[in-house]
């Protein structure tokens, strides 16, 4: 269970170590020591290059923690995707609809608060779901380099 709810991996950076930090600073990360470091990433991507009229406003981000392990011509990143604050507590919205519905109905609507509750959870949790596979392919595109198409 815990490889579900806190997902590993490993990416391979091309670069030099010099270069891996640069590449840690561009994406706003923090090193905590020489081996390792954390960075957050949200969805939706933002794309700092394009001027774009929808603000996206509530992402949903997730903590990499990550450890560099050096190598002649490359760095090994091995890392571990954390869910925020935030992204917990979007999986916790359809527990507390349940809850609250059961609380405040009678008999006769138990059946379908419960049927509702589900279909809040199965939408949530798929959301949840969505968005860290798309954080943890939006990490190993920076910094392995690679493009989107090759995820396909």
């Amino acid at each position: 269970m815990k490889k579900f709810m806190i997902p590993t991996g490993t990416a391979f950076f091309p670069g030099t170590y010099m270069e891996l930090l640069h590449k840690i600073a561009d994406m706003y990360g923090t090193l905590d020591d020489e081996n390792t470091f954390h960075c957050k990433l949200g969805f939706p991507k933002r794309n700092p290059g394009i001027v774009s009229f929808v603000v996206v406003r509530g992402r949903i981000h997730f903590m990499f923690r990550c450890k560099i392990e050096r190598r002649e011509d490359s760095c090994k990143i091995t890392y571990s995707v954390h869910p925020t604050f935030t992204s917990a507590l979007l999986l916790f919205i359809p527990i507390v609809c349940f809850v609250h519905t059961l609380l405040n109905s009678g008999v006769e609507p138990v059946f379908a608060s419960i049927l509702g509750s589900c279909f809040i959870a199965c939408v949530m949790v798929g959301i949840f779901l969505l968005a860290r596979r798309s954080c943890i392919r939006q990490f190993v595109q920076i910094f392995e380099g690679e493009d989107e198409s090759n995820f396909s």
